[in-house]
């Protein structure tokens, strides 16, 4: 196609002015509907796997919390009366959110399954 009088002429590889690009051609084309579903969030699993560690770190905190305050094996005691007991219980705390955040992920993606009957 021509340009027209004072209209720069287009560069190779881009469509030319009243054209369709290559993609918005093919969905017009092809008539599958693609074109007309909206678009699926690219953070989608990111999101399912933060809620799932997240769901099982508090479940874990909530359960050391209540081991502390019962006193489950001296636990409470040590972290309330010794020198250290803060760096017992954030050390604690640490390894609980990866272990129940490891078994709230791998729940989820378990209860995800489909069920065989």
């Amino acid at each position: 196609m021509k340009p027209l009088d004072g209209e720069p002429p287009s560069r190779p590889g881009q469509p030319e002015k009243g054209s369709l690009s290559r993609t918005e051609g093919r969905d017009a084309m092809s008539g599958d509907g693609l074109s007309d579903r909206p678009k699926e969030d690219p953070n989608r699993l990111v999101r399912y796997v933060a809620v799932a560690a997240g769901d099982g770190i508090t479940a874990g905190w909530v359960l050391l919390l209540i081991a502390v305050e019962m006193d489950v094996q001296g636990f409470g005691t040590l972290v309330k009366t010794a020198e250290v007991g803060g760096l017992a219980l954030a050390v604690s705390a640490g390894l609980t959110a990866v272990t129940f955040g490891m078994l709230g992920i791998a729940w989820r993606v378990m209860a995800m399954l489909p069920h065989e009957d």
